[in-house]
């Protein structure tokens, strides 16, 4: 089975951070391709039949991966680079580009030095989505306790309040209050080059898998 990244696909990333420009860039995108992007493409084309069968509505494939090249246009970094790369594996939507399906629940890894992680749920979802996703954990807390339960513990960013028109001592408050339903892993970067690897990766997809479909059945996804 491949593995998801290389040592040298690592080291690559360590020399972009400090090397961010587009003469550097250009003179070692052979390194990028061979020794980073290759090698994610081919763990991603290897687990598209895995993931289908424990969650058959996420696409995964070349389109899952991130391009390196940041958006700067309205950002005071103009870096041209992003110093990781990562792969997300979200609901199809036929039609949608990248930009309109980031925020979907789904799966995603990280690749970067010293931070290398899992992630599942969705971060940041947009205003309805967000109403939709309050709505259907007041109309199923059984079903969602369980589903987060099992995805525990969850991280991103919360309200200082429980938001208008929940009480405050609202029996799901925290989660009402939560702005992220992310699920994380912390990965050491030798997990990510091993062969077996892919194992590891779908087997946290199989744990977070009730909350990711909660949350996706909640926004319509």
């Amino acid at each position: 089975m491949p593995s998801a990244a290389t040592p040298e696909g690592l080291a690559f990333l360590r020399e972009l951070a400090q090397n961010n420009n587009r003469e550097w860039f250009t003179a070692q995108k052979n390194r990028f391709e061979h020794d980073l992007r290759e090698p994610l493409l081919a763990f991603v084309e290897a687990l598209a039949p895995r993931i289908g069968a424990i969650d058959p509505s996420v696409a995964c494939d070349a389109k899952s991966v991130f391009r390196i090249y940041r958006d700067t246009r309205f950002a005071k970094d103009k870096s041209p680079y992003k110093t990781n790369l990562g792969a997300h594996f979200t609901p199809r939507q036929p039609g949608k580009g990248r930009d309109e399906t980031v925020h979907l629940p789904g799966y995603y890894l990280h690749i970067e030095p010293g931070g290398c992680f899992f992630g599942a749920g969705t971060w940041r979802p947009d205003g309805p989505s967000l109403a939709r996703i309050r709505g259907a954990m007041e109309a199923q807390p059984a079903a969602w306790t369980r589903a987060r339960d099992a995805a525990a513990p969850l991280g991103g960013e919360q309200l200082q309040r429980v938001p208008k028109g929940y009480a405050a001592d609202h029996p799901l408050a925290d989660d009402l209050r939560r702005k992220d339903f992310v699920a994380m892993r912390q990965y050491e970067e030798t997990m990510l080059c091993r062969e077996d690897f892919l194992d590891d990766f779908v087997a946290d997809c199989a744990r977070v898998l009730p909350m990711v479909q909660f949350l996706a059945r909640a926004v319509g996804a």
